[in-house]
């Protein structure tokens, strides 16, 4: 792949997250796991890591749900 390439799909990455909540809540988590959403981990600490994350299915092609890969936010996520 293109340095290029990854590039943009690293920019579109960033674009997304640095979006607001509610933008973010429209390719939320439904049925299943793919989709926007919060993972908590605990650990061994008193200290809760908390981070936001985004799962979509990729390969093959036809398990792909397009409905859950941000559209206009950025557009170039797709």
């Amino acid at each position: 792949m293109e340095e290029a390439a990854i590039q943009q799909m690293k920019e579109s990455a960033a674009q997304f997250f640095s979006s607001p909540l509610e933008s973010k809540n429209t390719v939320a988590v439904r049925d299943g796991f793919q989709g926007f959403g919060h993972h908590f981990n605990g650990g061994s600490s008193e200290k809760l890591d908390w981070a936001e994350c985004l799962l979509l299915i990729t390969q093959p092609v036809q398990d792909r749900n397009m409905d859950l890969w941000p559209e206009t936010n950025p557009p170039t996520f797709r």
